[in-house]
């Protein structure tokens, strides 16, 4: 039995260890080397994605006023983003801020091809940026909030019948 206990504790202890995150180290003006590249706003990020507000489109195809960029790792819905991975080159991007965006033509981007950008600083700015159009591309697909309702429910569920379960078992062993 102590052995099955120390076991249980060495593997959760397994599972909540984080690995020590690996720098990225990012080539200069890595954002305008990038498929696509945008300046824009960030409005809200979730699981992964972020939204953002397009201010100008320097380079790929047109881009609808708002974007979704896979900004980090895909995240599940709740419960089970608990534990979500998460990396050093992940790009962080605070809502209501400014930023230079180069994205793959999936809408895929990084620490490394995305920089903040002062609406003051406009030496990089080709000649050719364009402003977002209505008919563009949106970007990656943002996650589905329909989706998540099917994976929690079913948690939810099971949760709910195995503590029934239990209950059972008990009142019966104490009868």
């Amino acid at each position: 039995m102590r052995s099955l206990v120390v076991a249980a504790g060495l593997g959760f202890a397994a599972l909540v260890a984080s690995a020590a995150p690996a720098h990225a180290i990012c080539a200069v003006n890595a954002p305008t080397r990038a498929p696509v590249v945008f300046v824009g706003v960030a409005a809200e990020t979730e699981r992964g994605f972020t939204r953002l507000a397009v201010e100008e489109v320097w380079k790929g195809p047109d881009l609808a006023p708002e974007v979704w960029v896979l900004s980090g790792q895909e995240a599940p819905p709740w419960p089970f983003s608990w534990r979500a991975a998460t990396s050093s080159i992940d790009a962080e991007l605070e809502p209501g801020e400014r930023y230079l965006v180069g994205t793959s033509e999936d809408f895929a981007t990084n620490a490394c091809e995305v920089v903040a950008y002062p609406s003051s600083d406009l030496t990089q700015r080709p000649d050719e940026a364009r402003s977002a159009v209505a008919a563009g591309r949106d970007g990656a697909s943002p996650p589905s909030r329909v989706a998540d309702v099917v994976p929690t429910a079913s948690f939810v569920l099971d949760a709910g019948v195995l503590a029934s379960l239990l209950v059972r078992r008990r009142g019966a062993r104490d009868a």
